[in-house]
């Protein structure tokens, strides 16, 4: 359907259409209407509703031999052409041809709007407390400044660290790694030699500035 310079509907002459057509005509008309009054582009007529019209529609709108306005789907040919002659006659005078004066519970825009804000009152978000104390036990495990997934009671036997209880230990851990005869030699003497280096450094002679 054509619509005027100001968005609303142009009824056509009742003979260019069939009956089909005349049915789809009607329900777009109401449909935009009903739009219109409720404010809410996604309302739907409520034709079931409609059986009691003057409840719901200007009764100047409507045929007086038209006590209930069923979907167009059900009208008969003698309903359609009394409806289309009266809104012809509305149109001609720049009258709406519909007017609704009430509508479904929850259709007006203003009713879903206060809806949708006591859902989203309804909402609450969800408080979590971040204690930073516990961040790093959280992310360290029980060990701090170890890295995550690494076995503290497991200790590879092949490795230094398996050895280092004691010096004698340590030595003997050490004579393992090579049966070269200097080596061997110089094993007992490392021991040493860390240990007097050792010494030297917490206790050796101060120098005079």
């Amino acid at each position: 359907m054509e619509k005027d310079s100001f968005g609303t509907l142009i009824l056509p002459p009742y003979s260019s259409l069939k009956l089909p057509g005349q049915k789809d005509a009607i329900r777009q008309i109401m449909h935009e209407a009903y739009i219109k009054y409720t404010n809410n582009q996604h309302a739907h007529v409520p034709w079931k509703l409609l059986i009691n019209s003057l409840e719901f529609i200007s009764e100047d709108c409507l045929p007086d031999d038209l006590d209930e306005f069923p979907d167009p789907s059900k009208l008969v040919g003698s309903q359609v052409q009394l409806i289309w002659d009266l809104w012809l006659a509305r149109q001609a005078k720049g009258e709406p041809m519909v007017m609704f004066t009430g509508c479904k519970k929850g259709d007006l825009k203003a009713e879903v709007e206060k809806k949708r804000g006591r859902r989203q009152k309804g909402k609450k978000k969800e408080y979590i407390e971040i204690n930073e104390e516990n961040d790093g036990e959280q992310e360290g495990g029980d060990h701090p400044g170890v890295s995550p997934g690494v076995d503290q009671g497991h200790i590879d036997p092949q490795s230094p660290a398996a050895h280092a209880s004691d010096k004698h230990t340590q030595v003997a851990f050490l004579q393992t790694l090579s049966k070269a005869k200097t080596y061997q030699d110089l094993v007992p003497l490392s021991s040493t030699m860390v240990t007097k280096l050792v010494l030297f450094t917490i206790s050796g002679p101060s120098v005079a500035g």
